[in-house]
Order: C-alpha cells, then structure tokens, then sequence
C-alpha cells in the first residue's frame, strides 16, 4: 500500500513538472504578442508634445524667414487659430503622463513584497504540494518537500527490492518444484 502512495505522489510531481515549461511558453508569447504596448506607450506622450512642437515651430520659422512678405501674416494667422488645438493635445499629452506614473507607481507598490505577492499566486493552483514547493523556494523556511517525498519514495523501493531479494530463494525453489505455473 505504501508503494502505490509513494508511486501516485509520483506521478503527480512529473505531472506538475511537465505542465511547467507549456507554462512558461504560454507567457512568454503573451509577452511577444502584447510587446508593442510596452514600446509605444510610454513615449507617446513625448511623440504628442514633438508633433506640438513641430506644428508651432514650423509657422513661427516660416513667419520669421518671410517677415517681409505678405504671407508671414496668414502664417501668423494660422499659429493663432490652432492655439486651442495644441492646448488639446498638450493636456492629452499630460493626462496620458499622469497616467504613466499613476501605474508605474502602483507597481512599484506591489514590487515592494514580490515574493509575498508570487507566494499568493500558488494559492490559485489548490494543490497544497504547490503552496509548499513555493514555499520552499521563495522563503526557504520549510524543507523541500519533494527531496523528503522523494527520500520516501526511495527509502520504499529500497526496502520493496530488499524484500524480494530475501524471497527470491523462495520463489525459485517453488518456481523449480511446479515449473508450469512459473514458465
């Protein structure tokens, strides 16, 4: 009986084991996949505030370059009127920034206790093995639960083949004296 309790822990432990690199795979392309979020979002706040920039610098070079013809004062003009339009992108520009930094500063929030924060995540698996295991690798204060099982496991077979070895002379003799039962 304890041999089928030390085999079915087991076959549960290569069962976690396995399911772990398809895991690890699945997340991995979660982050390939949503990986232009990370590279575009945090700049398109400067992005807006460069194409602002561009957009009134450009009338105020042209206006300064033709000062004395007729067409610096439609350029001028033109600064003018789309005043309200740069004051728009500038105050999207900065919601957008303080946005940034409201989510960056919660993370760093929950980056404060990471391993408390990973440790939590093992509750999700309801495996007390996993709980443990986690436990074990990010505190380090219970044993490794699957050395002592798997001291057990192997303190078992050992005493299984013990066994045999002491009764295989028994085995034989019968196996000589009714040879069509063992053939």
């Amino acid at each position: 009986k304890s041999i089928e309790v030390a085999r079915k822990q087991l076959v549960e432990y290569v069962g976690i084991a396995i399911k772990v690199p398809g895991q690890i795979a699945g997340f991995q392309s979660v982050l390939h996949e949503y990986a232009w979020i990370a590279i575009w979002v945090p700049i398109l706040p400067q992005m807006l505030i460069l194409a602002m920039c561009m957009v009134v610098s450009l009338p105020t070079i042209l206006t300064r370059c033709c000062a004395r013809h007729r067409a610096a004062r439609c350029i001028d003009l033109a600064i003018v009127q789309f005043g309200w339009v740069i004051m728009l992108v500038v105050l999207l520009a900065a919601i957008i920034s303080a946005a940034e930094v409201l989510l960056l500063t919660a993370l760093g929030v929950v980056c404060l206790d990471i391993d408390h924060l990973a440790f939590t995540y093992t509750d999700f698996a309801k495996m007390p093995l996993v709980t443990e295991i986690a436990r074990f690798y990010i505190f380090g204060d219970v044993p490794n639960p699957l050395i002592e099982d798997l001291d057990e496991v192997s303190m078992l077979l050992d005493q299984a083949y013990d066994l045999y070895k002491q009764l295989k002379f028994a085995v034989d003799l019968v196996a000589i004296s009714c040879t069509p039962i063992f053939s």
